[in-house]
């Protein structure tokens, strides 16, 4: 989770963060418009969007059902909180673990 929630990203493989990369990134015209779009001009302006990593949100939904693709259980949009925002403010996970050396 990143931006206090206003993006979630999925992977298959363990996420790896690696600075290069990133910057890599911040010099291709469409993957630096999208990036700068969501707050992003640096790698440490990423770090700093963290919010939670799996185990973090895990333990901050608990145990449910899965909702997969082939066995939709809600509607992602009728499931969202009507009355209340949600509070994220208590997700502090590290995004360090996820950083790869150079």
């Amino acid at each position: 989770m990143w931006a206090g929630g206003s993006l979630l990203i999925g992977t298959i493989e363990p996420l790896r963060l690696r600075r290069s990369e990133l910057e890599r990134k911040l010099h291709r015209p469409g993957a630096a418009e999208g990036l700068r779009d969501l707050g992003v001009a640096s790698f440490d302006d990423l770090r700093g969007l963290f919010t939670a990593g799996p185990d973090e949100l895990r333990a901050f939904v608990g145990p449910g059902p899965l909702l997969t693709d082939d066995k939709p259980l809600v509607e992602y949009f009728l499931s969202l909180p009507r009355d209340r925002d949600v509070d994220t403010s208590p997700l502090k996970g590290d995004v360090t673990r996820f950083i790869e050396p150079e």
